[in-house]
């Protein structure tokens, strides 16, 4: 799909006085697998300077990939009028690079040395011991393996093309063809135009949350039953819980209660919640189907990730990693950012943010019961993917 392909990129703010006519890039090159792009700008003759040893006649900057926190779309006005809307679900922020500093500071470093001035000395037997576990996942955390990670993928040159080529006619009428049917009219019914709207990442048209909505019904996701109900009351609260648990760390049930009017009861909130939430030991997290950005690989991840916290309590990072060792969307700095947001790092892996929340449990012990048979029926569905897992913690 041409979303899938296409990168919002923000630039650093420049002084108007001295911000040049637009260039396209002299250059371009990108590492895929772990979301790289490098992009040099040639520097006009007239802004060309000196400082000490360093004379710069082009500007390289490269990408630095941020999580799309919210829905953002590219959009297109085409002749009949109508608007057509492709999501965007890559965000990549363009900053200065300065390797040139460091070849510097390294090629000053580097004197000549009088191979007769020291006598070659003799280096003694060393016998290295196995990894340990902890050392491995600490190795392989450390910005260090990142970093040499990323030296070791190569780099690929991208072909630039301005906007009077082939090519990018070609994208223009890919844009009209891959996005979806154009935004209804306003004189059509809400339900239509809202719907229109509506392009999260691993949505059908026959998708629960959209069956609710048309068909006025509130289904469970827990127990996977739909139950016949008037859904006018509950669509602002199932609107303000999605709100609260947007940021896609856990809620406690206490806390979401104080957000909402006394009005609501706990019954019809737990039912709300139950449509757009999971529960983890207690504590609620958005469904990984409703977090914007994501894709179907990181959606399954993020829901692999929140089973292993709810069943272990835990979770290892490298285990996650050999999981997905070969998928191209699911890199390890996507695996960084989403355990930062739904688990903390503890020296024995990474564990639930909030303590398990007992009391809610033992409270609501039916509803607790149901969400259990929903994490059974998803660790049957990645019943592979654990053993991959597994296999590789214990190593």
């Amino acid at each position: 799909k041409l979303s899938e392909q296409i990168y919002l990129m923000q630039f650093p703010l420049q002084d108007s006085s001295s911000v040049a006519v637009p260039q396209l890039p002299a250059s371009a090159r990108i590492k895929k697998k772990h979301n790289i792009l490098e992009l040099e700008h040639p520097i006009p003759y007239s802004q060309i300077g000196a400082e000490g040893n360093y004379t710069f006649s082009t500007r390289k900057q490269i990408s630095h990939t941020i999580p799309v926190n919210t829905h953002l779309a590219l959009g297109k006005v085409s002749d009949d009028g109508s608007i057509h809307l492709v999501p965007l679900y890559h965000l990549t922020q363009m900053r200065p690079d300065f390797t040139h500093v460091n070849l510097q500071d390294e090629s000053s470093d580097d004197q000549p040395e009088d191979i007769n001035s020291k006598a070659p000395e003799k280096k003694p037997l060393l016998f290295q011991k196995k990894e340990s576990e902890r050392a491995a996942m600490i190795r392989k955390s450390s910005y260090a393996f990142k970093k040499a990670s990323e030296d070791e993928e190569e780099w690929q040159d991208l072909i630039i093309c301005g906007s009077e080529t082939p090519e990018y006619d070609q994208c223009q009428q890919a844009l009209l063809e891959d996005s979806r049917k154009p935004i209804a009219a306003v004189a059509d019914s809400e339900k239509n135009f809202v719907k229109t709207l509506d392009y999260l990442p691993g949505r059908s048209s026959d998708d629960p949350l959209d069956m609710r909505v048309a068909q006025a019904q509130i289904s469970t996701v827990a127990s996977g039953e739909q139950e016949q109900q008037e859904i006018s009351p509950l669509v602002p609260v199932v609107q303000k819980c999605t709100s609260l648990l947007s940021r896609g760390v856990p809620v406690p049930f206490s806390v979401i209660r104080l957000q909402l009017p006394s009005s609501v009861d706990d019954p019809d909130l737990i039912q709300a919640l139950s449509s757009c939430a999971v529960l983890v030991r207690g504590n609620f997290y958005l469904q990984s189907r409703l977090c914007s950005g994501l894709d179907s690989e990181l959606i399954q991840a993020r829901t692999l990730m929140l089973y292993l916290l709810h069943t272990d309590g835990q979770l290892q990072r490298k285990g996650i990693e050999a999981v997905y060792s070969e998928s191209d969307v699911v890199t390890s700095e996507w695996i960084h950012q989403i355990l930062q947001q739904v688990a903390l790092r503890r020296r024995h892996g990474w564990t639930t943010r909030l303590a398990d929340n007992v009391t809610f449990m033992a409270q609501f012990f039916e509803q607790t019961q149901l969400h259990n048979q929903y994490w059974e029926r998803v660790g049957n569905k990645l019943d592979d993917k654990l053993d991959i897992y597994r296999c590789n913690i214990l190593e």
